[in-house]
């Protein structure tokens, strides 16, 4: 009699989980959503980075030249936004006697000169307020010094004078350290954070960041030569690049827009730099009446 052998029997055969077992797991569930939102807040933050970075109301072309009330383009110790840098504005109020500051190195059509300076305490404003004023240029340091005591004097003899100031609204120009050698109460910058620290009676005063630089000239003094800082830039790119300085801009090999009558010698011009290893620009080529420029 023959007796079969007992085996054990197979143990059952275990597969891997599938990909959607997997992916059902409460956990990943869990990760997937955790990650659609944090996708969600970055296309956010990058949504309003864009509009925070691209200008979608640009000011006007010559938005600056319209006079406005100074209080209506920027409030006491706020900073002055790029786009209003050289508005002009109008102000008025009465001068505080002591406080005729001058300032060194101040350019005026290229020549070194001094500004005069004052605080002027702007009428009608609820708590003091104040709000730095270059009131003229000086060619010379004793001209600009005899020019700050007529001011003075003048202010003392009728303090209750209102005086109306129309100029520039600039922004501070951010202190600086005395040349070596020289006074050290000397102001080489126009930042009325400094003349601050030199003004008088300052208890409570609410004080303007930028100054206005005056359009007029108050007391012996010259004009102050602020003409509009946009048409100042487009005139001295436009002089800097006809000067042939515009081989400094390493990057380019030619500005993009072409007339069609010089198109093809800036085309001339590229394709024989690129053969001579040249990655510069050595020259400005314009014809009479261009309002564009080809460079090689």
């Amino acid at each position: 009699m023959s007796v079969t052998p007992v085996t054990d029997p197979e143990p059952p055969q275990v597969f891997p989980p599938t990909l959607r077992e997997v992916m059902l797991r409460p956990r990943w569930i869990a990760l997937l959503a955790f990650s659609l939102v944090v996708a969600g807040a970055l296309a956010w933050l990058g949504q309003w980075q864009l509009g925070r970075a691209v200008d979608t109301s640009p000011p006007e072309p010559g938005m600056t030249e319209n006079v406005q009330p100074l209080g209506d383009v920027v409030q006491p110790g706020a900073y002055l936004p790029e786009p209003l840098v050289g508005q002009r504005v109008r102000v008025s109020g009465t001068w505080v006697p002591s406080d005729f500051i001058v300032i060194s190195s101040r350019f005026n059509h290229d020549v070194q000169g001094y500004w005069v300076t004052g605080q002027l305490r702007i009428s009608g404003t609820a708590e003091p307020t104040s709000v730095a004023v270059a009131t003229g240029w000086s060619p010379t340091l004793e001209a600009a010094t005899a020019a700050a005591v007529a001011l003075q004097a003048a202010a003392e003899a009728d303090p209750s004078a209102v005086i109306e100031v129309t100029g520039r609204l600039i922004s501070d120009e951010g202190p600086a350290v005395p040349p070596a050698g020289s006074d050290p109460q000397t102001l080489t910058r126009m930042s009325p954070a400094m003349l601050l620290g030199r003004w008088h009676d300052i208890d409570d005063l609410r004080v303007y960041r930028p100054y206005i630089a005056s359009q007029t000239a108050i007391g012996p003094l010259e004009p102050i030569a602020s003409p509009d800082p946009r048409r100042t830039f487009a005139r001295e790119l436009a002089q800097h690049l006809l000067r042939g300085r515009v081989g400094r801009l390493r990057r380019f090999r030619a500005l993009p827009l072409v007339p069609p009558r010089s198109r093809r010698v800036g085309e001339r011009s590229r394709r024989s730099g690129r053969r001579a290893g040249r990655g510069r620009l050595d020259r400005v080529i314009a014809e009479p009446g261009d309002r564009y420029l080809s460079c090689r």
